[in-house]
């Protein structure tokens, strides 16, 4: 379990929202379509950082990224970096260091990415909700760590290689969805909140598994839950 990453979720969120200063000024807000086009990496390493806002991510873009992404004063920032056959694509937000009016603020990242290589995902959200349809994707290793809001998180792909999942939740409740004919092992770091799973079996002191992976169906979705304070709902 990453250690203080709650503590860590807590402060951030307490930080940016403290940075926001109230203020009357109405903003207009921007709208901006952005892409990172294809060249011949094989695979991907993809870092997507929202600090505040509404986040939905999914496949289906014909280049490595495609996103709209409206904000107002927070703007994003889009790097792409090519090392061997390695593409390494870095999504944020700039400092919120003096943006004022935070509840009057919209915030929205739409973002596609492609499914055509394998893509391994980093992905922290902050203040906001989060969807994340990642189903359709080439995953192999997915590291996601979630602040202050509800993040609803699919995963029920028809798998053709094992997936790892690592998943620091904050506060908020957080849904998994599983697909039931691909193997599950689920290892559970238990907060303070409360973790509901109904179609899966308790086979140790905290390790679950579903009749798929009992079966010994391959692939596999690994799956680590480090629980913060909210719940956690898993569902097929």
């Amino acid at each position: 379990m990453k250690k203080n990453k709650l503590a860590e979720a807590i402060s951030s969120g307490v930080e940016l929202l403290s940075s926001l200063k109230s203020g009357n000024e109405e903003q207009v807000h921007q709208t901006e379509q952005l892409s990172i086009p294809k060249d011949d990496a094989t695979f991907l390493e993809v870092t997507l950082d929202m600090g505040i806002g509404t986040f939905h991510v999914a496949g289906g873009s014909q280049e490595w990224l495609e996103g709209t992404f409206t904000y107002e004063q927070i703007e994003p920032t889009l790097a792409y970096h090519k090392e061997g056959e390695r593409g390494e694509i870095h999504v944020s937000q700039k400092s919120s260091s003096t943006v004022q009016g935070f509840k009057k603020k919209k915030n929205r990242w739409d973002i596609q990415l492609s499914e055509n290589v394998p893509v391994d995902l980093d992905i922290n959200t902050g203040v906001g909700e989060a969807h994340l349809d990642l189903k359709s994707l080439q995953l192999g290793k997915v590291d996601i760590d979630t602040g202050v809001g509800d993040v609803t998180i699919d995963l029920r792909g028809n798998w053709t290689r094992n997936v790892r999942v690592e998943l620091d939740t904050g506060i908020g409740n957080t849904k998994i969805l599983l697909p039931s004919h691909t193997g599950v092992r689920l290892e559970v770091n238990k907060g303070i909140g409360k973790l509901k799973g109904n179609d899966l079996i308790l086979t140790g002191e905290s390790t679950y598994t579903n009749k798929a992976y009992q079966q010994k169906s391959e692939p596999v979705i690994d799956l680590e839950l480090n629980m913060g304070i909210g719940n956690v709902e898993i569902e097929r």
